[in-house]
């Protein structure tokens, strides 16, 4: 948890891109202002390398400011749906935070210019000395070693608190943390992967479907 985030008996745990936004933030900057463009995405997505490999030598190959990558980022939209999800948490006393194997920096700049302040995001940590972006892993675990950002630690930091644990995502680098989520809610290669290893799981197209399918679920713990 971070520091000063007040216990909830449940928390919700979302993933970023594909998930809250259409786009994928990491590539968005990537194609736009990096000189390798997708060269390394291409390697992490062979298998060939690691998340931090990919960021790192992506990284080497950038001279951009943060006011002009800033800039850049007001193109990225959010799915317009995840406010209901917000109003649903608060209404509900539901934590809520993003987890993503992106960047940091960037996803604070994209909620914040849609409205979203204060929400806990845990991501690889992006900053800048100078023009060079630079990265750290401060979520990195071996146990999940092709991530930067280890997600199924994220779960278990709030389920030492005592908290239930609601995951929604839709790619890859959600898979172990779906497996250890009380419940999941999924689409894309992350539904694909519950089928295939036998993870319980909701589908959903939109937060709308969330908020339902939740209350549903919240009910039944009252029981």
């Amino acid at each position: 948890m971070e520091k000063n985030e007040p216990f909830h008996p449940v928390v919700i745990l979302c993933d970023f891109d594909g998930t809250i936004t259409p786009l994928d933030h990491s590539n968005f900057i990537f194609l736009r202002f990096a000189t390798s463009g997708l060269k390394y995405v291409e390697q992490w997505e062979k298998g060939l390398i690691t998340t931090r490999q990919q960021i790192d030598l992506t990284f080497a190959t950038m001279d951009t400011g943060p006011g002009e990558i800033a800039d850049a980022l007001k193109e990225i939209p959010l799915d317009p749906t995840f406010y209901e999800l917000m109003v649903f948490a608060d209404q509900n006393d539901l934590g809520l935070a993003v987890v993503s194997d992106g960047l940091d920096w960037p996803i604070e700049v994209i909620l914040a210019q849609h409205g979203i302040q204060g929400l806990p995001v845990y991501s690889n940590h992006m900053t800048f000395e100078g023009r060079k972006p630079v990265c750290t892993y401060p979520w990195y675990d071996p146990s999940t070693p092709m991530s930067g950002i280890c997600k199924p630690l994220i779960v278990r930091h709030y389920r030492e608190t005592g908290s239930r644990i609601v995951y929604i995502g839709d790619g890859r680098s959600d898979r172990e943390a779906a497996r250890e989520a009380d419940l999941v809610f999924a689409k894309g290669v992350l539904a694909e992967f519950c089928r295939d290893d036998g993870v319980a799981f909701l589908p959903f197209d939109t937060f709308t479907d969330v908020c339902g399918q939740l209350a549903s679920w919240l009910q039944n713990l009252k029981k």
